[in-house]
């Protein structure tokens, strides 16, 4: 077996960075919400105290964006993990090993920006949904989907029971009044959490917004989420199979699974962005079950329409030059992601600049397009003289436990 090393410039697939270059603003909008409001506060559905332009900028990332951008994100991430494997497969003799210690320094690094920046982290989760996601490696692609959707539509099935069982207390008066007084003591200790947090987030010292942070992250209910990542990492996974986004394909494939997933997508996005925006984690009704199963499926069609919608130009126009200037920002994902939390958090907590909860959403959505056009015009610049991202620098040289070249020599 020959040594194993990072693939080169030449290798990369243009496409699939060109997807991750513009995941990058959509995790940027979803994310901007919360980094003027605890992430706790995702358990009690859509800021309804947003009035005038800021409700409607809100509204519409809550319908367009919110959950597509870590759905796309995550298939992608199955799409390079079937990349990754094959080619590990092809030159190295224990293939999972060398790809549970990627996932092992991907984890730490999760968890340093889970305790040092933000409580919104999605790497730490994707990195322990990475080592179960091994097991299926050799599934073939209309297995994997499907498992893929059993996965997905678990935490689904899990609230609908809770719903259900609701609706059944509600006949008898005396669990009825146990439930809602169990019901009515945890609002009240999410609220006075919301309050804590907060207070911490505006005035607090670093060691207090710590605290907090390792609070929301474990309370956010990441158990109840992690099956559907790893459900969409398996979609990805079996699309990767498939040869979509890796392999040359006629673009009117790409058209046809476009206006297909639009069609699904966008009215059960519009529907529940309109009249499902209340959803209540904490108090399962039908109504909110019915709104869990439909936005589930907007972001699993929406998130495969904004990626089939960018290979269709991409394909059908010739490889344009305007699309091809996201790929440079995306092969740097890992550190146009972890910079966007550091510099917003930064910016927003009382240990920065302390300018939390001093802009409404429409300013900050337009700060977020600014921040990550910045982003997409300065990765060209920094790749012509790098060899990587330094945070994609860092991963891979601890993965091959060799330290990379960085700096780009004249002749490169």
């Amino acid at each position: 077996m020959s040594t194993i090393t990072p693939i080169g410039v030449t290798q990369r697939l243009v496409l699939l960075d060109i997807l991750r270059g513009f995941a990058l603003l959509g995790i940027l909008l979803m994310n901007m919400e919360f980094f003027q409001r605890p992430l706790l506060a995702g358990a009690l559905g859509f800021d309804q105290s947003l009035t005038g332009l800021d409700r409607t900028v809100g509204l519409s990332v809550y319908t367009l964006v919110q959950g597509k951008f870590y759905t796309l994100f995550s298939m992608l991430f199955g799409i390079g993990f079937i990349l990754f494997y094959e080619r590990l497969k092809a030159t190295h003799a224990a293939p999972h090993k060398l790809y549970r210690r990627r996932l092992f320094w991907l984890a730490l690094i999760g968890a340093t920006h889970i305790a040092l920046v933000w409580a919104g982290d999605i790497l730490f989760m994707y990195a322990v949904a990475g080592y179960f996601l091994v097991f299926f490696r050799n599934l073939r692609a209309d297995i994997l989907w499907k498992l893929g959707l059993v996965f997905i539509f678990a935490p689904v099935a899990l609230f609908w029971l809770g719903a259900l069982s609701i609706a059944a207390v509600a006949n008898d008066p005396t669990m009825s009044a146990e439930f809602m007084a169990s019901l009515n003591k945890d609002r009240a200790e999410l609220l006075n959490t919301l309050t804590l947090a907060n207070q911490a987030y505006q005035s607090g010292a670093f060691t207090d917004v710590m605290q907090v942070r390792l609070q929301e992250y474990f309370g956010s209910g990441v158990l109840f989420m992690a099956p559907m990542v790893l459900g969409t990492f398996m979609i990805g996974g079996s699309l990767a199979r498939y040869g979509l986004f890796v392999q040359e394909q006629d673009s009117a494939l790409y058209g046809k699974i476009m206006r297909r997933s639009l069609l699904v997508g966008l009215p059960l996005a519009v529907y529940v962005g309109l009249f499902g925006n209340d959803i209540d984690y904490l108090l399962p009704t039908v109504q909110s079950a019915l709104s869990f199963t439909l936005m589930t499926i907007a972001n699993l069609a929406l998130a495969l329409f904004y990626m089939t919608g960018l290979a269709w130009l991409w394909h059908r126009h010739a490889q344009p030059t305007w699309l091809a200037r996201l790929a440079p920002a995306g092969r740097m994902a890992l550190t146009h992601y972890l910079l966007q939390t550091v510099f917003f958090t930064t910016l927003f907590y009382g240990y920065g600049f302390g300018f939390y909860d001093n802009f409404g959403r429409a300013t900050t959505t337009l700060a977020a397009v600014i921040f990550w056009l910045l982003q997409v015009a300065i990765s060209p610049w920094w790749l012509a003289r790098f060899q990587y991202g330094p945070c994609e620098w860092l991963w891979r040289s601890l993965t091959y436990k060799t330290w990379l070249p960085f700096k780009k020599s004249p002749t490169n």
